[in-house]
């Protein structure tokens, strides 16, 4: 009498547990995490102008002239110094940016393995469905034959067989709707994984292509400043030979 109940319920209960797996697997902040990080790590670098180190304009040249108007006119050590600082975080948030891009990857493999669990089960739940359609057939054949030949019947054995038939249909109606929600879930972590991805290769691109482009043009920058400095400190020593 207990069949019906104990019937796929080993596999609804693995079930159980993996879809809570999966929600943990989503739930993790490390997509909103690193996506911040990323735009942290872009405000950083969208605040460095190179063009700031380029030889003063007429107009500048004049202003620094002014004492209390000197001040405010950046000079090169300052901007240096800014962008040593900048720099610092820069680092800092690539730090950052590649553990998180580790933790997603990291992440994959266990969405992965669930992904290839949930296709195992959803040919053991076919199976489970397949049989219990076979066996609801026979019992339903079965209880026709009782119902035309009562006499040969107790009632309550008739009533027993409607009772297995009823709760094995509806069994089989929960069993339908986990093969659903297992289908269901294989492109929705598809879907987890290639955020992941995306968001993966995004920091790599960044720490790998971003950040040495933008320290190159910022050590162009400075080279030619400096370059600039020194022919300018070479034509005053020419004009004063």
């Amino acid at each position: 009498i207990n069949s019906i109940s104990n019937y796929g319920s080993d596999m609804q209960n693995v079930m159980g547990k993996y879809s809570n797996d999966f929600l943990t697997a989503v739930r993790t902040p490390q997509s909103g995490e690193i996506g911040a990080l990323i735009t942290d790590l872009l405000s950083e670098l969208n605040y460095i102008d190179v063009d700031e180190l380029k030889e003063p304009s007429a107009l500048t040249k004049v202003i620094r002239k002014i004492p209390i108007i000197n001040k405010l006119v950046k000079n090169v050590e300052k901007i240096l110094h800014k962008y040593d600082s900048i720099a610092e975080n820069v680092d800092t948030i690539s730090k950052k940016i590649a553990v998180t891009r580790l933790s997603s990857l990291r992440d994959n493999n266990a969405l992965q393995t669930m992904f290839e669990n949930n296709v195992v089960y959803g040919k053991q739940i076919e199976d489970l469905i397949v049989a219990g359609k076979i066996k609801l057939n026979e019992v339903n054949s079965t209880l026709n034959e009782m119902i035309e030949n009562q006499d040969k019947y107790e009632p309550h054995q008739i009533q027993d067989v409607q009772e297995f038939a009823h709760n094995l249909e509806r069994r089989l109606s929960d069993m339908m709707a986990l093969r659903y929600v297992i289908k269901q879930s294989l492109p929705q972590i598809r879907t987890v994984q290639y955020n992941n991805i995306a968001i993966a290769d995004k920091a790599q691109s960044i720490i790998a292509t971003t950040i040495p482009v933008w320290k190159n043009q910022l050590s162009i920058a400075v080279a030619l400043h400096n370059q600039r400095e020194n022919i300018e400190a070479h034509r005053k020593i020419t004009e004063t030979t």
